[in-house]
């Protein structure tokens, strides 16, 4: 038995988390992405092999489908939600630190450096596993819960939902733009959304001429610092682990 899924994934040998992330794009990218009948195919072949998953009953749709906020401010029960163990020897090591330098003779305190903190390989080996368990959760999702749709297959595209009829330049709705003389809409079975070929919004904005009047300086270090410390929504030191582990796994 295996406490955590890498652990199973390391024994493998010849088989890596990218490789099994390579593997899945490549049956969504040729098997599934932009045609129907492959899809239905695809589809059709892992409910005859592994049986139907029931929506209601799949753990793993409902942890997909998650609150994602608790992530961020919850990090007991995100590790729990994994089945991984909050209490660890590092935090056990880190409280016995913070403890130290307090009081002492003459109940003098020393002033407090400010440390980054870096992370340990067991923590490393943490946010690996719960990216893996997380990408398995969406690997299984597609290919199960297909119909659902919740997994977004287009990166870097920006979607507009819209109506179903066009919007003329008044403002008014040309509803049979894309009908035939019978009555029948060409778009039904088309996706609801347009995509953009140009953004035609905003102004352009200058990071490196300082003398320019679009000039707009840094508000902070780095991306790291912006993350972990803007006003809007800063993220949690673990959480902000997780995402660089899996932009570097990936």
């Amino acid at each position: 038995e295996y406490s955590w899924i890498s652990d199973f994934l390391v024994e493998l040998d010849c088989y890596s988390y990218v490789e099994l992330s390579d593997d899945f794009e490549h049956i969504r990218d040729h098997h599934m992405k932009l045609n129907k009948n492959k899809t239905t195919q695809t589809i059709t072949y892992f409910d005859s092999s592994l049986g139907k998953c029931t929506d209601k009953e799949c753990s793993c749709l409902a942890r997909h489908c998650r609150d994602r906020h608790i992530d961020n401010i919850n990090e007991k029960k995100r590790r729990e939600i994994f089945f991984i163990k909050y209490g660890t020897d590092d935090d056990d090591n880190n409280k016995q630190n913070k403890s130290k330098g307090k009081g002492g003779k003459g109940g003098s305190r020393k002033k407090k450096k400010k440390i980054i903190k870096t992370n340990t390989i067991k923590e490393q080996r943490m946010y690996s596993e719960i990216n893996l368990q997380t990408k398995l959760d969406t690997i299984h999702i597609t290919l199960r819960h297909h119909h659902l749709r919740l997994i977004n297959t287009d990166k870097f595209i920006t979607k507009i939902y819209g109506n179903d009829g066009q919007i003329l330049k008044d403002g008014k709705k040309n509803k049979n733009k894309d009908k035939k003389d019978d009555g029948v809409d060409e778009n039904k079975d088309e996706d609801i959304f347009r995509r953009m070929t140009k953004y035609s919004f905003g102004e352009s904005i200058t990071y490196w001429d300082n003398k320019h009047h679009r000039y707009c300086d840094s508000k902070y270090a780095d991306i790291r610092n912006e993350l972990l410390n803007n006003k809007i929504y800063p993220l949690s030191s673990d959480l902000y682990s997780t995402i660089k582990n899996r932009a570097i796994s990936f």
